[in-house]
């Protein structure tokens, strides 16, 4: 793979915290081993350090407001949260500067809103993690018809005013170059996988080798993925 021109870059995740999703975390240490300047803003968590650089990578955080659970929940959390991409967004242009702004999506109206940044001769970058609409149909038993039609609006918006456009896997490609309008140079499958290097992988390998047929999920588990069921039946490897 043929290394960036180092420059700076801002990394915008509202769905997860740093570093505590995996691939924005990765990807930002990758940049930064590229020698990137990177800064990353995302919701503040408890759970996690509270550190402003954490690995020499710059950590902005905005309260994460959770008001209440259903779709006006998720409007109004979406609300405040743009508020604060925008205040510090333009905080970080003004003090540390950057040159590409990196979207990771859910939500997807991030691409949008930053979108005023092109003008200045910003590119960005958007990150599809998920199908927000699909995400959005499945999380909710009752769906309502306008906020599925803005989450497959915003969606097309950001594959078209996104620069680039990275998907995880074969699948989101077919929809950014098929309904997303995306041309095929536009778009770049970026997978998710392990950490080699963590240690407990390693007793993890060894157990499921010792201890016969196993399913692994390695991952972030949301409340959508709760009920999945996988059946391995015993002879099939």
């Amino acid at each position: 793979m043929t290394k960036p021109t180092p420059c700076r870059i801002l990394m915008i995740a509202e769905n997860g915290n740093y570093p505590g999703d995996p691939r924005v975390a990765t990807e930002a240490r990758t940049l930064r081993d590229w020698g990137c300047a990177v800064t990353v803003i995302g919701p503040d968590d408890k759970t996690v350090s509270n550190q402003r650089t954490i690995e020499g990578i710059k950590v902005y955080r905005f309260p994460h407001i959770h008001f209440f659970s259903g779709s006006l929940g998720y409007a109004l959390e979406y609300t405040s949260a743009a508020l604060a991409i925008v205040t510090m967004t333009a905080y970080v242009c003004m003090t540390r500067g950057f040159d590409i702004i990196h979207v990771a999506n859910p939500p997807d109206f991030i691409v949008p809103l930053v979108s005023i940044y092109k003008l200045f001769g910003k590119r960005i970058i958007f990150d599809q993690h998920d199908l927000a609409p699909e995400l959005y149909a499945a999380r909710f038993a009752h769906t309502n018809a306008i906020f599925l039609w803005m989450q497959t609006f915003l969606e097309q918006l950001s594959y078209r005013w996104a620069d680039h456009s990275i998907v995880t896997n074969e699948s989101y490609r077919a929809i950014a170059l098929g309904s997303g309008g995306c041309l095929q140079s536009d778009v770049t499958i970026v997978r998710n996988g392990p950490d080699l290097e963590f240690k407990h992988m390693v007793a993890c390998a060894a157990s499921v080798l010792t201890t016969g047929h196993q399913c692994v999920c390695a991952g972030v588990q949301i409340s959508q993925q709760a009920g999945c069921t996988i059946t391995c039946p015993a002879d099939t490897y």
